[in-house]
């Protein structure tokens, strides 16, 4: 059944994206403001690989940085989180995490063909080791994404 009164009657799509870019460009500003010199906001929401699609065609400069986790740290995470009063997002079941897990890693390939270039995979155990060069391939990454930014080391100790 159509509705002749509903949001999609009311805005375009180009209305909702230029609103969606108005809103993160506040956002943005109110993160950035107590960081002078700051010019890159890093969001880091793990649900985001839900919504990769609308991210690359909402901000055609910004990048994905997918950090792959062992699920059984992912699974760990998301049960501790459960625990605490803010953590009402996380799943509180095992099995429940091991879905929201392989719901996101499912979306991997959705990401690599929206951001092309744009994107990367790092293991989030090989940033933990810096034998593995992990950290060097990401700031490579992330240099060759924003020239116009320094980045150093140092920065992601």
């Amino acid at each position: 059944m159509e509705c002749d009164d509903g949001i999609r009657n009311s805005l375009s799509e180009s209305d909702m994206m230029h609103w969606c870019r108005k809103f993160h460009a506040a956002v943005c500003e109110k993160m950035l403001a107590p960081k002078p010199g700051a010019a890159i906001v890093l969001e880091k929401t793990p649900d985001n690989t839900m919504f990769g699609c609308e991210i690359a065609g909402l901000f055609p400069k910004s990048c994905f940085v997918s950090v792959i986790r062992d699920p059984r740290g992912v699974a760990a995470s998301f049960l501790l989180a459960s625990r605490q009063p803010w953590g009402t997002w996380a799943p509180a079941t095992a099995s429940a995490a091991a879905r929201r897990w392989l719901r996101a890693i499912k979306t991997l390939p959705l990401l690599e063909s929206a951001f092309g270039r744009r994107h990367i995979y790092i293991r989030y155990e090989d940033l933990l080791n810096p034998k593995k060069g992990a950290r060097g391939r990401l700031i490579d990454f992330l240099a060759s994404q924003f020239p116009e930014q320094a980045f150093q080391l140092s920065q992601f100790a």
